[in-house]
């Protein structure tokens, strides 16, 4: 009986050793490797900007702009000047893109109607001024994401006989 409790004592005890491990730092069973898919419906656009040129539809050449998404408001800091200010934006999924549409009105009663799609970090959209007369004209925008967050690092190991993978 003595022998046997002394085997199973020299098991417990060498049995981590043999097995690669440290007793007092088990080896880490490694995570399952996360997939970096990107951000679907909302999630693509929220808390983003793009900067970009915004111009007159026909013209190959525009101006600088910056469209934000954040808190659920769509901005155009080139509208801003013409009394424009966050509005709330509509997002929906298909066809590989994610799509957005929103519709600014300032003071005077003119509207800026928007239509986007983001495919990657690039961003298309086209946007009709409607005047409170009526009349219309479109521009077209394109850019891309900035300020792109920072992909998280994997966390490092005490000790480093046992390195975190």
């Amino acid at each position: 009986m003595r022998a046997s409790l002394g085997a199973l004592c020299a098991l417990l005890i060498f049995a981590p050793v043999l097995a690669g491990e440290h007793p007092e730092h088990p080896k880490a069973t490694p995570a399952p490797a996360a997939e970096a898919t990107p951000a679907t419906g909302a999630a693509a656009l929220e808390g983003k900007t793009f900067t970009g040129e915004l111009g007159k539809a026909g013209a190959a050449k525009g101006d600088p702009d910056t469209l934000t998404f954040d808190k659920g408001a769509f901005l155009s800091a080139a509208c801003v000047p013409f009394g424009f200010s966050g509005t709330p934006y509509e997002v929906s999924e298909g066809h590989g893109a994610t799509t957005f549409t929103a519709k600014a009105t300032n003071a005077k009663g003119e509207t800026m109607e928007w239509k986007g799609s983001l495919r990657g970090d690039a961003l298309q959209a086209t946007a009709v001024h409607k005047t409170a007369s009526g009349e219309t004209e479109t521009y077209w925008f394109k850019g891309k994401a900035t300020g792109a967050p920072k992909a998280a690092e994997a966390p490092k190991s005490e000790h480093p006989e046992h390195p975190k993978k």
